[in-house]
Order: C-alpha cells, then sequence, then structure tokens
C-alpha cells in the first residue's frame, strides 16, 4: 500500500493540466502545504486555524452546491416532455456529473483536514510527557491563548 504522502506528491507529478480548479484556489494549496509539511515533520508545526476554518466552511458551501445540483439533475430528468426532454434529460445528467466532481474534490479536502488533525493529535499523544514540560514552561497568557485557540478549533472541526 503507499503512504497518502506518496500518493499526493505521484499525482502532483503525473498532472499537468488536471487539478486546474483546486491549483487556482490559494486556501486548498496551504491546506495541501500545511498537510505535506505535518506529514514529513516529526515535531507539531504552528496550528493555522484560519486556514483550516476557511477549507472547512469551503467543504460546506460545496455540499451545499452539490445538494443543488443533485436536486436540479432530478428535476431536469423527471421534468419536461416533447422534444425538450433529450435536452432536458442531458442537462440532467451533466449536473449529476458535475455533483459527483464536485463531491469527489471536497473529499479529498475533507480527507486533508481530518487527516492533519489525526497526525497532529497523534504527535501529541506520542510526545504528550514533552509538550507538558512545554506547557509548564508556558506563561499564563499563552496558555490562555492556547487554550482559547484550541477550543475554537475542536468547535468549528467537530460541531
Amino acid at each position: 500500500t503507499m503512504h497518502p504522502a506518496q500518493r499526493a506528491n505521484q499525482d502532483d507529478a503525473g498532472d499537468d493540466g488536471e487539478d486546474d480548479d483546486r491549483n487556482s484556489n490559494p486556501d486548498y494549496e496551504q491546506l495541501k502545504g500545511l498537510w505535506t509539511s505535518e506529514l514529513a515533520c516529526p515535531e507539531l508545526l504552528p496550528h493555522d486555524a484560519e486556514t483550516v476554518a476557511k477549507n472547512a466552511e469551503e467543504i460546506s458551501n460545496r455540499e451545499d452546491a452539490v445538494e443543488e445540483l443533485l436536486r436540479r439533475s432530478i428535476q431536469q430528468r423527471g421534468g419536461g416532455g416533447g422534444s425538450r426532454r433529450g435536452t432536458s434529460s442531458s442537462s440532467g445528467e451533466l449536473a449529476s456529473l458535475v455533483a459527483q466532481i464536485t463531491r469527489m474534490d471536497t473529499d479529498r479536502t475533507r480527507y486533508m483536514l481530518v487527516d492533519l488533525t489525526r497526525m497532529r493529535l497523534a504527535k501529541i499523544e506520542n510526545h504528550a510527557l514533552h509538550y507538558r514540560t512545554l506547557a509548564d514552561q508556558m506563561t499564563e497568557e499563552e496558555e490562555g491563548g492556547l487554550l482559547h485557540a484550541s477550543s475554537d478549533c475542536i468547535r468549528d472541526q467537530f460541531f
């Protein structure tokens, strides 16, 4: 089996024209950079809450778009009659195809967000004593900021 980072690198190396939409999305590219950096680094990297939040919002927006495309696809396939039926049916099939592609793209982004969170949690769990020592050395102001940021992140990710 191939590691996700190897698959991502293989996909990037072989695709010149594919993924143009995602490549033009700076939030997606930033998330991809965070994900690959976290994967390659043995230490916990600083958390980029803004990029994570933007991509989580993008996922929500895309899910709404997929639902709308599927609704439109069903309406166009089921509705219409006479000579318009062929055109309406092909429009419905096109909307369904676009919905499937958008869903797949959304699933890729979701995978990166979930895997980034999983990697970060695994690093914290595996090196809990080290991070506890660092936490003991923090000032009260740093602790408060960290707790506030982590609670916001958890709330945004899972609720």
